[in-house]
């Protein structure tokens, strides 16, 4: 798995790119921990580059959604923006 953040005006977007599965899950926690602590209000996660999601990265993206809910603007995605 391969994660990048990049600053967007007032957005911080995460690019996800591999396997979310077990294996990578605390990588992707450790990123968005970070990305969280890093004090943004609207964050991206851009998961159009990611080929599998088990249950485990399924987890952890519930997880941080519902965390975020009400404090900040978290979004993910799966789509590919046209070019």
């Amino acid at each position: 798995m391969e994660i990048t953040k990049q600053h967007a005006g007032e957005f911080t977007e995460l690019i996800v790119k591999g396997r979310l599965d077990a294996y990578w899950a605390d990588l992707l926690t450790t990123a968005l921990e970070e990305v969280i602590r890093g004090g943004a209000h609207y964050d991206r996660l851009n998961l159009a580059d990611v080929t599998y999601i088990s249950s485990m990265g399924i987890r952890v993206l519930l997880r941080f959604y519902k965390n975020c809910t009400g404090f900040m603007a978290f979004s993910w995605y799966r789509t590919r923006p046209s070019q």
